[in-house]
């Protein structure tokens, strides 16, 4: 069995895979991809870790790229908005949300379409403090927003719609 150790770094992805036996007796083999990323995902349903590429990189600039967590491969590059950030997973594993655009936009992917849903915008002037996934509810995130340093509430959007419930 193997375990997947991910660390969250900002200029270096680095992926440590734990193969062989499981517990003090396990051989760790690092694999080092020297990519600046600002945000890092995993999916169950095709075993694939998704990092946010920010614009500032020279290989990639603004996509979501698909990386091999066994071997270090990286997949097809993915348009994800400008300066992409957070990324969150649903929990069935088959939708992305990017947070991007300083903050302001989130851009949804299909896992298993290997499709790019239709982007959306926080209106007005804050932007996303945090993003999580809502168990049971893959096309849904639930978002902290802020407006400086203020916190400005805490929203669900679904489908690309902010519901109108929130907190704060």
């Amino acid at each position: 069995s193997s375990n997947v150790v991910i660390p969250r770094a900002l200029l270096v992805s680095a992926l440590l895979v734990a193969v062989g036996a499981s517990g003090a007796h396990a051989v760790v083999i690092p694999i080092v991809i020297n990519l600046p990323t600002r945000g890092i995902g995993y999916s169950s349903i095709d075993d694939r870790l998704y990092v946010s590429v920010p614009n500032s990189s020279a290989t990639n600039p603004n996509t979501l790229l698909p990386i091999n967590p066994h071997t270090g491969a990286l997949g097809s590059a993915i348009p994800a908005g400008f300066d992409p950030n957070a990324i969150v997973t649903s929990n069935d594993g088959t939708k992305l949300h990017v947070v991007f655009g300083g903050n302001r936009g989130v851009q949804p992917f299909d896992i298993t379409t290997h499709s790019l849903g239709t982007p959306f915008t926080v209106a007005g002037g804050p932007t996303v403090r945090h993003i999580h996934s809502i168990p049971g509810r893959p096309n849904a995130v639930l978002m902290t927003l802020a407006m400086g340093s203020d916190a400005a509430g805490t929203y669900i959007w679904e489908n690309g719609t902010q519901l109108p419930q929130h907190v704060g």
